[in-house]
């Protein structure tokens, strides 16, 4: 038995399936596309738990929805697969006999403080979750997607209790959006008042609960037998906690048929928000609030407007800074609010240019969509985002530039 990959491990779990000291379910395997009980020539079918410390709704962010994308991919394969979300009631959905989500409760939410009710999403602030301990013991291999929430901690003690795998893959900058909202939450709390600037400006509070989300992370990675990053840049900053020889990069994909350059139809956009012909869309897609940093984007259209160029924006989401934008786009803004996939696919073929000013993002979702559209995009240079644009000026295959 070859020696564990870090402290409290009894044994490398990728290959050693079958010395569960809790046995998972019985494992089923495929027939006829259909997933039955038994074996396939004599190997278990491989059960993993997928861990995702958020709320599932129709509005939830693109950490959320690229796991119902690879859940729906799955349905049929040969594979056992459960994701859980936080859930007001205790439920399970099947998508398939192979593929279910499962929602859980959690023990202490965020929405239940009054003053995080900003935040982008919520999650859960238990130290555990003891009802995910016992709901994970089935799987072989726990897939945890963040570092720092109850049902992540919950994977990573079962972890070191057991031989089961613990993975990790990395879809949000939790440190950085850690530092956006600890700023904005003592701003509404203590105002501008003495004690409000001596926590952010002299004793920098955001930045050091940034830095200690980041420690927390380091420490959870150091633990996991793999971790998953978006990108090439990424893989290379996990190697200085996590063995080479422990990652690989998670290749998210996308619909190719849904965002296509065929779905453009100017005419329709024009139409539909009252813009006139002679105007660039501006288009942005996402959270309306700091994390985004979307009023960036409508200063930016304000300028161009003060300057007499046609622009037209739309913002396709919700948050907090909806009004803000208003107010100072006015009739030049669209604010359609929360739109579907097949919307939002026409819209990023019909624009003109797509923008994100977002310099905490780690694999946007939305630069893809735009640019599997024929939508070229403007992002900042900081974060993710620029990663996923060619934008070097003697390349003939440039599709955005990052500021």
């Amino acid at each position: 038995m070859k020696a564990s990959p870090h402290t409290g491990l009894r044994a490398s779990r990728r290959s050693e399936i079958e010395e569960l000291p809790v046995a998972p379910s019985e494992p089923r395997v495929m027939e006829g596309g259909h997933i039955r009980s038994g074996s396939m020539q004599g190997c278990p079918v491989l059960s993993v738990g997928v861990i995702v410390d958020l709320f599932q709704s129709s509005s939830a962010g693109g950490h959320v929805k690229t796991w119902e994308k690879l859940a729906h991919a799955a349905c049929g394969e040969p594979l056992d697969l459960t994701l859980y979300f936080f859930g007001s009631e205790k439920g399970e959905l099947p998508l398939a006999e192979n593929v279910r989500y499962v929602h859980i409760p959690p023990v202490w939410s965020t929405e239940s403080l009054p003053f995080l009710d900003g935040i982008p999403a919520h999650t859960d602030l238990a130290p555990l979750h003891p009802g995910a301990l016992w709901r994970f013991r089935r799987h072989h291999v726990l897939h945890a997607t963040d570092a720092y929430f109850s049902l992540a901690r919950a994977a990573r003690m079962l972890s070191r209790w057991s031989s089961r795998a613990l993975v990790h893959s990395t879809h949000t900058d939790t440190p950085g959006y850690t530092r956006v909202y600890t700023d904005q939450v003592l701003r509404r709390i203590c105002g501008d008042s003495w004690l409000g600037r001596a926590l952010r400006e002299r004793w920098k509070m955001p930045e050091r609960m940034e830095r200690r989300m980041h420690r927390r992370l380091e420490r959870y990675l150091s633990r996991c037998d793999w971790a998953l990053a978006p990108d090439e840049d990424s893989m290379r900053q996990l190697h200085s906690v996590i063995a080479s020889g422990r990652t690989s990069l998670l290749r998210r994909g996308i619909d190719t048929e849904l965002f296509h350059p065929a779905r453009r139809d100017r005419a329709r956009l024009e139409q539909a928000y009252g813009i006139p012909s002679d105007s660039a869309v501006l288009l942005f897609a996402g959270r309306i609030d700091s994390g985004k940093d979307v009023l960036t984007l409508a200063r930016a259209a304000r300028i161009l407007l003060d300057r007499g160029l046609p622009v037209h924006v739309i913002c396709a989401g919700e948050g907090s800074q909806t009004q803000q934008v208003r107010d100072l786009l006015g009739e030049r803004v669209s604010l359609p609010g929360q739109l579907s996939q097949d919307v939002l696919a026409w819209l990023y073929a019909s624009a003109d240019l797509f923008v994100s000013c977002s310099q905490i993002e780690v694999f946007p979702n939305v630069i893809v969509e735009a640019k599997a559209s024929g939508l070229p995009a403007v992002v900042s240079a900081q974060g993710g985002s620029a990663m996923l644009v060619r934008h070097s000026a003697s390349d003939a295959g440039a599709d955005g530039v990052a500021v």
